[in-house]
């Protein structure tokens, strides 16, 4: 690819983005073992650690490309709640969202094996707490980006992001999703259009969210992130891989989707990255861990960016980290091409660390992606 000695300074704009998350952020206690305990052993982790999680790891790599990060979520009290206070900020990521007095915020247990594959336990907290008016006061900016969450759909602050859409999206096209009545929103809220860059990340989630919600998400038209399990699950409930067309002739593909990584036939996955496309109507994109991405905008084929070969120690955030700079990418106006290879780069320095929030500096990544052969 013709794009190994990219400069990040001379294709972005100069103008810092704002990345605002409407997504959760939690406490993740890591842990480092052999393997995972079978049901009833006794194990003991070589090393652990105790620091702010999920939607987090996507803003602090936001904030390590010069984006302005922004959380808008519900931040709870107590124990785990000062814990996130803090990781905020030391890594100047502003919190505009509401406080719930009345709970913690949530943690997971995120238990990292030799192999570098992770097991997660989780809880809920303060995060999935808020009424249908927690996101009210979030008005983007044309040039913002806003990053939801497939695990937004299992909490009740679901109605919250519902109303936030529709809010949004203006009066064309947004079919009216579960959980919201007819009174729900003012008419007033259909006066602008969804200008700003939204992007969904399905998440393991997206195989839990009811077919109203699924259809909502498909006429915001956001850019959606997921991994190659997740896009099977899409695919399947948008049945876009199952005409005969596709299915005849074609060799079926490798997938071991450990981490995200998976071994895959470019001939199939191009077929099949397209048909997900134009399902979801809006861009694509598909990580596939150490094996890249895939990318498929709008009106156009898709295309495998490699990525790039490290040792990995530690793959606990690596997604986040590939999501956070594309979200920053995006912002600074490079192409989604352009936008992916840095992600790429990111996700790749973010797995040769240990710890959930190890996203590298935007000059990190330039200086990564000029002294790799790609």
């Amino acid at each position: 690819m013709g794009e190994s000695n990219l400069n990040l300074s001379n294709k972005t704009s100069l103008i810092a983005p704002r990345v605002i998350s409407l997504g959760q952020i939690i406490v993740d206690l890591t842990m480092k073992v052999n393997s995972v305990p079978k049901p009833g052993e006794d194990i003991f982790a070589s090393s652990c650690n105790m620091c702010a999680g999920a939607s987090y790891n996507m803003l602090f790599a936001a904030s390590q490309m010069g984006a302005n990060a922004q959380w808008a979520g519900v931040l709870g009290e107590g124990y785990f709640a000062n814990i996130i206070s803090e990781a905020l900020n030391e890594a100047h990521i502003s919190h505009i969202g509401t406080k719930n007095s009345t709970l913690d915020s949530g943690f997971c247990v995120a238990l990292t094996d030799a192999s570098a594959e992770r097991t997660f336990i989780s809880t809920k907290g303060a995060e999935t707490s808020g009424d249908e008016h927690a996101f009210d006061f979030v008005n983007p900016n044309p040039q913002d980006v806003v990053y939801l969450s497939g695990y937004t759909f299992v909490s009740p602050i679901k109605r919250a992001l519902l109303r936030f859409m529709m809010r949004t999206s203006g009066s064309s096209g947004l079919g009216r999703p579960s959980g919201l009545g007819s009174s729900a929103l003012e008419s007033s809220f259909y006066c602008c259009k969804h200008r700003f860059t939204a992007f969904f990340d399905a998440s393991p989630m997206v195989a839990n969210i009811v077919d109203e919600d699924l259809k909502a998400l498909i006429d915001y038209a956001p850019i959606w992130v997921c991994n190659a399990r997740e896009a099977e699950i899409l695919a399947k409930r948008l049945n876009a891989w199952n005409d005969d067309e596709y299915n005849e002739g074609v060799v079926e593909e490798s997938i071991d989707c450990k981490s995200g990584i998976c071994e895959t036939n470019n001939q199939l996955t191009n077929h099949k990255i397209e048909h997900l496309q134009r399902a979801l109507q809006a861009p694509l994109v598909v990580h596939t861990g150490s094996d890249g991405a895939w990318v498929c905008d709008v009106g156009k084929e898709a295309e495998h960016i490699k990525g790039f070969q490290v040792k990995a120690v530690d793959t606990n955030g690596a997604g986040d980290a590939h999501t956070g700079v594309l979200a920053a990418c995006i912002g600074y106006k490079m192409t989604l091409k352009q936008a992916v290879l840095c992600a790429n780069a990111a996700a790749a320095l973010a797995v040769t660390k240990y710890g959930p929030a190890t996203c590298p500096t935007k000059k990190e990544i330039e200086d990564f992606i000029k002294t790799n052969v790609y």
